[in-house]
């Protein structure tokens, strides 16, 4: 049975702003205790603007019926994904279980390079990208999230509109010393841009090397099966759309 979406109009008291996580709490105070809703997935669930809500979710929804699957993955993770966003249960947050993440295959402008990181809880090279953490734009998440993990300032989307998506699942794992329950990823990707001549660095909190490979080098360089037959190299052929920038 799917889980109804919930919406609380919320008239906080004193104790139960307490109740929140910090950062939500300070959120709160920003904003007031008016145009708040809660996921139902008990007390650390995500807390978006209702103001703002529905811009977002039919934004989103547009991009993902304007989208045209290349395979039956992302036929099939697509529109699971516009369930989740009808049913109001694709936050931008990363408290509840299934959370949106944007993801960025960055090539070089003659498109026959890819830069990936080493990431350090997969102990595989990967892609770059991350979670929304807020962002309604999830265009905007990728090209921030690029820029944080390999320190390029000069990056630009190829084209605005969503290069692919995918609902991933990531097993629970540590980080920063605190067990992560397992979840799952609704993930949009975007096609970025970059010189390869660019200045790189790695984000030691979360990769440890950042480099650029040939298209097929960069999928033979993951140590993930799944990722390596059903993302890499789908998102290496569908650059064929896109000709080199001379």
């Amino acid at each position: 049975m799917q889980t109804p979406y919930i919406v609380h109009f919320l008239h906080f008291s004193g104790k139960f702003h307490q109740t929140l996580p910090s950062e939500d709490r300070a959120f709160f105070r920003k904003r007031g205790p008016r145009g708040f809703s809660r996921f139902p997935c008990g007390s650390n669930c995500a807390i978006m603007d209702l103001e703002n809500k529905e811009v977002y979710t039919m934004d989103l929804k547009k991009r993902l019926e304007e989208f045209r699957p290349w395979n039956e993955q992302e036929e099939r993770d697509r529109e699971a994904l516009l369930r989740l966003l009808e049913a109001g249960q694709a936050p931008c947050g990363r408290e509840d279980p299934a959370h949106l993440t944007a993801s960025a295959w960055v090539v070089s402008p003659e498109r026959d390079r890819v830069l990936l990181a080493y990431h350090n809880i997969f102990g595989s090279w990967s892609w770059l990208g991350g979670h929304a953490d807020g962002e309604r734009d999830l265009l905007s998440a990728a090209l921030r999230e690029v820029r944080e993990e390999s320190g390029l300032e000069a990056v630009r989307p190829v084209s605005r509109d969503i290069y692919s998506v995918e609902i991933l699942t990531v097993d629970g794992h540590e980080k920063r010393g605190r067990y992560v329950s397992s979840h799952l990823h609704l993930n949009v990707t975007f096609l970025l841009e970059a010189d390869p001549a660019a200045p790189v660095r790695c984000k030691p909190d979360e990769n440890s090397r950042v480099g650029w490979f040939g298209l097929e080098e960069a999928v033979a360089a993951s140590t993930e099966p799944w990722f390596q037959k059903r993302i890499y190299s789908k998102l290496n052929g569908k650059l064929a759309g896109f000709p080199p920038r001379r």
